[in-house]
């Protein structure tokens, strides 16, 4: 790219052609091929009724540019060679041939031409949501996919989301065609999803084999990070309610006004009910959440005790309590299981190593010496981290294997005196690797339900890493609080 764009674009220039793309596609490509091309991909947006992102629209404007130079050397694609051709729908195949029978007439066969610009088309994002696949093949494997990773994460509602089902099953789909037809695509979104929603990607990332061993594929860390933004906004959706009761002491016109105030400023919660304190009866509302504007003689689960002017600090009170409330049922429900797999003999802190491949073999040596595992396992591990790296922010990286190689599940730990090198962009302080051989579905669910909660909480992370050896990290590691 230069760094000096060109400032005065062509009055009827797309607007998802930016200063950089135009002034990079000018010093290679004449100006008049550069208008014909979008012209075209204009109408084909609207002969398939869709209109690509700004960074496809480029990219597939610099493919028809490249497709123009090379038709014109002569150089027609003839050959497909050895590679499966995924079936791709008509209707892209047509918009190929309006596009290409339009900037770049042939008499010759230009069939692989077409077929090859039709998955570049497909795969392409767009503004709108997925079109669920013909083949229900992929609307099957998101399905499963999703029944687990909604699972782990206690968030089952949202697989009644009918559009987050679509978008993942049109995803498989494009992922698929783009291995078959060798497209190439990257944005780095991984490095953004992996700060800001670490849990939900790793989760993601865990269970990714289920999908690639049913579509013989390997997830790029972008392609995972797509699923994970799509499964988090959908969550956001569909996020379930609260229900709670108010408990005061003043008159019902305040109280319905207090009432109005919490639900406003408390995202997700409904106060079903407010009761004055001299009607309340513990034993007939055990299990109840109650936020009570009144000091209560005798402490009650499941209560959070606000003022009774309900002003901002309460307001941020009740909304870290529901969260707490809801971590802490997560956590206990999975603790016990997931003492099975975690023991302080399998801690290593401060370790001093510069490869990654030697953190990995350290943590094997563990899980061999101690009999969780096979010979065989260290190799695997490392065959898998060489095509996609497990790393899921914040200096964490998480190698995973279940059940090649594993005797019994357990998690080996290895805190770095200092970062290593993961990846070109990401440095790791902190590794879990992750050796599963639980006999029921149920037993994974409540591990990863727990390993996830602890993964997405920063303040139990900086206690891990500040810890003063193996023995003080196993406790913090196995408090309920955390």
């Amino acid at each position: 790219w230069k760094h000096a764009y060109i400032e005065k674009l062509p009055e009827n220039l797309d607007y998802r052609i930016s200063k950089r793309a135009y002034t990079f596609f000018t010093d290679h490509y004449p100006k008049e091929n550069i208008m014909k091309v979008q012209d075209s991909l204009r109408k084909a947006e609207e002969f398939l009724n869709q209109i690509f992102v700004d960074i496809s629209f480029c990219r597939l404007t610099e493919y028809l540019l490249l497709t123009i130079n090379r038709i014109g050397e002569g150089k027609i694609l003839q050959n497909a060679g050895s590679r499966k051709m995924t079936k791709l729908d008509t209707s892209f195949l047509d918009a190929a041939r309006l596009i290409l029978d339009e900037i770049i007439p042939q008499d010759g066969d230009m069939s692989l031409e077409y077929q090859f610009l039709a998955a570049k088309l497909m795969v392409a994002k767009t503004c709108g949501h997925g079109i669920r696949p013909k083949d229900e093949k992929y609307e099957n494997i998101a399905l499963d996919y999703l029944s687990i990773v909604l699972a782990v994460m206690k968030k089952e509602n949202v697989l009644k989301n009918e559009v987050l089902i679509n978008d993942i099953s049109s995803f498989l789909e494009k992922i698929t065609i783009k291995r078959d037809y060798k497209l190439v695509e990257w944005d780095d979104l991984h490095r953004d999803v992996q700060h800001q929603l670490q849990d939900v990607y790793a989760a993601c990332m865990t269970y990714i084999f289920d999908i690639e061993g049913k579509l013989s594929v390997i997830l790029t860390q972008d392609e995972i990070a797509w699923i994970a933004l799509l499964i988090h906004n959908a969550m956001m959706d569909s996020r379930e309610g609260r229900e709670a009761v108010l408990l005061t002491a003043t008159d019902p016109h305040t109280a319905r006004y207090q009432k109005i105030k919490i639900e406003n400023a408390v995202e997700g919660l409904e106060i079903i009910d407010s009761i004055h304190i001299r009607d309340f009866h513990p034993e007939t509302m055990k299990g109840q959440l109650l936020i009570s504007t009144v000091p209560l003689k005798e402490p009650r689960e499941n209560t959070i005790e606000v003022t009774k002017h309900i002003d901002q600090a309460d307001i941020n009170k009740i909304a870290v309590s529901l969260d707490e409330l809801d971590h802490d049922k997560k956590m206990t429900d999975a603790l016990e299981t997931t003492k099975k797999s975690f023991r302080e003999s399998l801690i290593l802190t401060d370790v001093n190593v510069m490869e990654k491949q030697d953190v990995i073999q350290l943590a094997s040596d563990l899980l061999y010496e101690q009999g969780f595992i096979e010979k065989g396992f260290s190799q695997e591990v490392w065959k898998r981290e060489l095509k996609r790296p497990s790393t899921v922010g914040r200096g964490i990286v998480m190698p995973h294997i279940y059940k090649d190689y594993v005797k019994q599940s357990g998690v080996a730990v290895v805190r770095l005196k200092y970062p290593i090198s993961w990846t070109p962009n990401e440095k790791v302080r902190l590794m879990f690797l992750i050796a599963i051989d639980f006999e029921t579905s149920e037993e994974i669910l409540r591990f990863f339900q727990y390993f996830y909660g602890m993964i997405g909480n920063k303040e139990l992370i900086g206690h891990l890493l500040d810890a003063e050896g193996p023995k003080e990290f196993y406790e913090i590691l196995m408090s309920e609080a955390g």
